[in-house]
């Protein structure tokens, strides 16, 4: 089952649906880069129906960009031991080797390790890339896939589930996590014994949606402050009250998702992937988190935002609050 939010497609535009579409799944990618792994993850099921090719290309284009990125700041290169006779010895010398073969031929079998491109996570990675470079509808995608393929070195066929399952990134080469974690997943998947019947060699994606719809909203609020100068405080967190019998553990707080600052004013943001129809209203509980939310900040004006639902004309709705404690009402908006 493949849910995906609404395309909102212009009448006077020349982009295509599929098009639209790319942007969408790009922008939600893109925009949940800081807790990926948290948003946009793989399950053990297949499906039964070709996977949206669509979303295939974004996902190869998302690994593409990120591990040339990873690429050209700094080539996986790590130390594996050799052994081999030489004319000079270097590391360790072979003693029961050198037992087993007592005609001398001027050489010393020696171990010693060296730097080599020629390792586990180069080869999960190229293997990778042929295997989005067979999937990818889009054919300049796959001529860059293709092409770090031949870049890249390690033998594919040393490649194994338990290896792989294993492994973990070497120091200092983070910027390969994330395309190496896509890797990971989809060659751990391809090597599963039980598979649906009829389905596609590929490795579903979810997404959650409520962590990526709140990351979309941080993204353009953080356009928006730097556009007109506010402070942005993402995941902001006030104490709302203080509790007689165990301060510090029994505390109340407040976390909405965005606050912009200027001067002495503030306004609360809060992101909900709820859906609303015509009659309906945001819950109880948003509606009261929005007004302890200005309770413990001090500001009168809060904001919830949600989906666009395709079924409704309303866009915006708006309550006021009486407020006795100092002569001013809250304006809660949705």
């Amino acid at each position: 089952l493949i849910v995906r939010p609404k395309i909102m497609k212009k009448k006077d535009s020349a982009k295509s649906e599929d098009s639209y579409l790319r942007d969408l799944y790009l922008k939600i990618i893109k925009t949940c880069r800081g807790n990926l792994n948290s948003v946009v993850y793989f399950t053990s099921m297949a499906t039964e129906s070709i996977l949206d090719e669509n979303f295939v290309d974004c996902i190869a284009q998302y690994y593409y960009e990120k591990l040339y990125y990873a690429i050209k700041k700094l080539p996986i290169v790590v130390y594996y031991q050799k052994e081999e006779k030489r004319s000079t010895i270097k590391g360790k010398v072979l003693i029961q080797k050198e037992l087993r073969s007592p005609i001398r031929d001027g050489k010393t079998w020696c171990r010693y390790k060296v730097l080599s491109q020629d390792n586990l996570y180069n080869a999960l990675l190229k293997w990778c890339c042929g295997y989005f470079a067979d999937k990818v509808s889009s054919r300049t995608l796959k001529s860059k896939l293709l092409k770090v393929y031949a870049e890249l070195e390690g033998n594919e066929e040393e490649l194994t589930a338990s290896l792989v399952r294993s492994s973990r990134l070497p120091r200092n080469f983070d910027a390969y996590k994330e395309p190496y974690r896509i890797a990971r997943d989809i060659y751990l998947y391809s090597k599963q014994t039980k598979k649906l019947k009829n389905s596609k060699d590929f490795c579903g994606y979810f997404i959650n949606m409520e962590t990526a719809f709140e990351n979309i909203v941080c993204y353009y609020t953080e356009q928006l402050s730097t556009k007109k100068k506010l402070l942005h405080i993402p995941q902001a967190d006030r104490l709302l009250a203080v509790s007689d019998n165990d301060p510090g553990v029994q505390d109340f707080h407040v976390r909405p998702d965005d606050l912009l600052v200027k001067d002495d004013s503030s306004l609360i943001i809060d992101a909900k992937y709820k859906y609303l129809a015509e009659s309906d209203k945001p819950s109880r509980e948003d509606f009261y988190q929005m007004l302890a939310s200005c309770i413990a900040y001090k500001t009168n004006e809060a904001i919830l935002i949600y989906p666009q639902n395709k079924e409704s004309d309303i866009y915006n709705m708006s309550w006021s609050v009486d407020n006795p404690l100092d002569g001013k009402g809250f304006s809660i908006r949705a």
